[in-house]
């Protein structure tokens, strides 16, 4: 772009022969013109989607196009960053293991002074304030508990019952 002005543009070309009685003359010139990509890289999906979940040990984030820059730093669970960050070999698809949470909600954003890029040769910063973020996330156990051990084992024939002793396999209430 600095090469060029506005408008219309004259490009001159000289060709030589290596000697006069040459007649081997070649000549191959190719141009090509290309608009910059302006627009910053987007979030294609998330996994898991905001909302209920069971869990939320690693969140998944592909982007619309490859980028670099990505660090487990740059998504943070409840102000904590990722513990650790898996990347993909196609550099859209990034999976961030994020910390455990003692809490039943969770808020995760993105680091602000993050340094997401796209491959353009001038690169385009992710925009944070267009990736829906934060995202809220409510995390709740939804397997229920399951049975372990009851004792005396059903079916036992017994003179008198005392006590039954009924494991699960997690704490339980109520």
């Amino acid at each position: 772009s600095q090469f060029f002005q506005q408008g219309a543009n004259v490009i001159s070309v000289m060709v030589f022969n290596v000697a006069l009685t040459s007649s081997d003359l070649v000549f191959d010139m190719e141009m090509d013109v290309f608009q910059p990509d302006q627009i910053p890289p987007q979030i294609l999906s998330i996994t898991p989607q905001p909302g209920r979940v069971d869990s939320l040990s690693e969140i998944t984030i592909v982007f619309n196009e490859p980028v670099q820059g990505v660090d487990r730093q740059d998504l943070m669970l409840n102000e904590f960053p990722a513990t650790d960050l898996v990347a993909e070999d196609d550099r859209r698809t990034y999976r961030f293991l994020m910390p455990s949470s003692a809490t039943s909600s969770a808020v995760v954003k993105w680091d602000p002074d993050h340094g997401i890029t796209d491959l353009s040769p001038t690169p385009n910063a992710f925009d944070v304030s267009q990736s829906g973020a934060p995202y809220i996330y409510r995390i709740q156990d939804l397997t229920p508990p399951k049975l372990s051990s009851i004792h005396p084992t059903p079916g036992t024939t017994l003179s008198q019952l005392q006590r039954i002793t009924v494991m699960f396999n997690e704490p339980v209430s109520g």
